[in-house]
């Protein structure tokens, strides 16, 4: 009689468990959605082609639209250069051709985006901090490593998280 109760309150406790990770696993919370949609972009513009081949135009293509398809259609990226020269992009298309004329000419690309940290998280927006740490290699030279501390802010359309702007944190200089 007491090996029958210990039974079902086992089995009551292990059904109790795959339905709590089952709901976390199907409904992520906003900040785990944000930072798989993150990683997900990461990958999305990572490439990787065989150097003895030229990339094609609808590869790139393809690959543009894949990338551009994070981004809203008014996002705004700003950039600064080791000269505090800003660089921006405005719009989807803009990002589109961007990532097209970078598939063209280099023969990799990898990014990686190193501990996002949330920093503001509402219903449809959040701001992110990032380390993104990228490699471009091309044909003619060794693959250069960088890395650039981001200010990434997302907007929430039709239940997906989309980059609304991206700014680099300015190097404080001596």
């Amino acid at each position: 009689m007491v090996k029958k109760y210990f039974l079902k309150t086992i089995l009551v406790i292990l059904i109790g468990a795959v339905i709590f990770f089952g709901y976390r696993y199907f409904f992520p919370n906003p900040e785990k959605q944000i930072k798989n949609r993150l990683a997900e972009l990461a990958q999305a513009a990572s490439f990787s082609s065989d150097p003895s081949q030229k990339t094609g135009q609808i590869a790139s293509g393809l690959f543009a639209d894949r990338v551009a398809n994070y981004f809203a259609l008014d996002a705004n990226l700003i950039f600064y250069d080791l000269e505090d020269k800003n660089h921006s992009l405005t719009g989807r298309e803009a990002v589109r051709r961007s990532a097209f004329s970078l598939r063209s000419q280099f023969s990799s690309a990898k990014f990686e985006l190193l501990d996002p940290k949330v920093i503001k998280l509402d219903a449809d927006t959040s701001q992110i901090s990032v380390t993104l740490k990228f490699t471009l290699k091309d044909m003619a030279r060794a693959a250069e490593v960088s890395a650039q501390e981001l200010l990434v802010e997302l907007i929430k359309i039709d239940d997906h998280w989309l980059v609304a702007k991206i700014e680099t944190v300015p190097v404080i200089k001596r």
